[in-house]
Formats: structure tokens, sequence, C-alpha cells
């Protein structure tokens, strides 16, 4: 017997919803209304690690290898799904998880699916879903850092033909950098929140303390004196120089963040998996 978990997410051009039952023909007709409305949907099988579990029980099964097994279960699945949302042309869109083994069957390819397609909606939409994620695979780290590097040259132009008013040029910036760490749940908000969710409360003053010198770091970095330093009365020259330095900032604090988050999310891992 196959259980289906399905998901369907809200948004504004993809779709998705969590069930656990069998799948039905309730799931079909909801399939069918977000089809009407033109939008996309995931459909995503999780806890699948139970249906492992059960099968390794029976006695049919006894002494078979448990990758054997979870290779024949989720080829049922796929085909179920595929069998039942054939009509919805959405085989790409199918994803196999683990509710607790965040690293194991399609976790990795459904978050990076997510995660870009987030993005490809709107900023807002994004943070809004990346909000909800306790732990990144540091594949969708890397997927959401290709696709924030995309905003450099447009948030460095803001900057570059910014009114040299109360460090304008500076703060547009900085606010940049504020975005980056939300998108990656490295605010302080975020990191308290999913401190608490994995476990790793002890480890929060460490983590909070390594952001709070990367951003430090950041304002010491001779491209942000090199754009304090510029003569206001010199438009031209200003905008080409607070442009350049802008691009190598914006970049290099990405990166840092970056690697930031990828050594949270492997502590957070560690954490959940101790639970």
């Amino acid at each position: 017997m196959i259980h289906i978990n399905c998901v369907w997410i809200g948004g504004d051009k993809r779709v998705s919803t969590f069930c656990t039952k069998r799948f039905s023909e309730n799931d079909i007709w909801l399939a069918r209304e977000i089809k009407k409305k033109r939008k996309k949907f995931y459909f995503v099988r999780s806890k699948f690690e139970d249906d492992v579990e059960n099968e390794i029980k029976k006695k049919k099964n006894k002494g078979k290898p448990k990758k054997d097994l979870e290779s024949i279960l989720k080829q049922k699945v796929y085909e179920d799904c595929k069998k039942n949302l054939e009509e919805f042309e959405c085989e790409d869109n199918i994803f196999v998880i683990d509710s607790y083994e965040k690293g194991s069957y399609d976790f990795e390819r459904f978050e990076t699916h997510l995660i870009h397609d987030a993005l490809n909606i709107s900023d807002g939409k994004h943070l809004a879903i990346t909000s909800c994620l306790t732990v990144m695979t540091i594949s969708t780290i890397n997927e959401m850092k290709n696709v924030l590097e995309k905003r450099i040259p447009k948030i460095a132009l803001s900057a570059a033909f910014a009114l040299r008013i109360k460090d304008t040029d500076v703060t547009i910036l900085k606010e940049e950098m504020e975005f980056y760490k939300q998108q990656f749940n490295l605010d302080e908000i975020s990191l308290r929140r999913d401190a608490e969710v994995s476990n790793i409360t002890e480890r929060l003053s460490e983590i909070e303390e390594s952001m709070k010198h990367i951003e430090k770091e950041s304002n010491e970095m001779e491209e942000l004196n090199e754009i304090d330093n510029l003569i206001p009365f010199l438009p031209l020259i200003n905008i080409r120089k607070t442009y350049k330095a802008s691009k190598i900032w914006l970049q290099k604090a990405l990166e840092r963040i970056t690697e930031k988050a990828v050594d949270v999310n492997l502590t957070m891992m560690e954490g959940l998996a101790h639970d």
C-alpha cells in the first residue's frame, strides 16, 4: 500500500499541498482546480522512511538490503504519481522525501526547485518560503547564491546613482547585505528560531558573534572606504567608481555570507540528527 503525502504550496506561479493519505479523488480534484488557475504545482511524497521501515519488518523481505527496498518503493511512488497525475504533465515536479533525514531521497532536488522558483516570482515570495526552511542543503545554498549574484549589477548601479546625502549609496549596499542574510536565514530572528528547532541553542551566541564579525569585516573593506571618500562634487567620477567598488563589495559580502550559511546549516543538520 502506498501512502501519499502531497504538498500544494500557494504562490503566484507555482502551487503545492501536504496531505497524509493514499492518492485520492480529492487530490485529483485539487490538481485540476490548480490547473484551471493556470498554476503549476509540486507533488511531494513525505514520511517515505516510514514505508521503508514497514517493508523491512515484513517476513517476505527478510534479509533484503534496505537500499533495494527503498529503490523498489520509490519507483512505486513515482509510477503511482505519474499515473494519477498524467494529465497534468508534472513528472519533473514529483518528489520523494523523508521528514527527518533532510539529505535523503529527493529533498535536495525539491528544495532547489522551490528556492529557484520562488526567486523567479519575487523577492517577497522567496523570503516567505525560505523563512519556513529550517535547514538548507549545500546545493540549495549555492543555487541561492547564484541567483542572488544576478542582483549585484542592479544594486551596484542603484548605489552609483544614489545622491550623496547621508551616505545613501553605502546604505543601499548595507541593506542588500541584510537582504542576503535574510535569504539564508542568518538574520537575528531566523537564527534564534532555527537554533531552537535544530536543538543548537547552546551554539547560538557563537553563531551570532561570527555574524557580527562578518559585518565588521565588511564595513572595514577597502571598497566601502573608497566609496565613503569619493569627492561629492565630481558626479561622473563618483558614478563610475562607486559602481565598480559596489560590485566588488557586494560579491565579497555574498561570498562570506554563503560560507557562513553552509557552516550554520551543517551545524543545524547535526543538531537535528541528535534529536
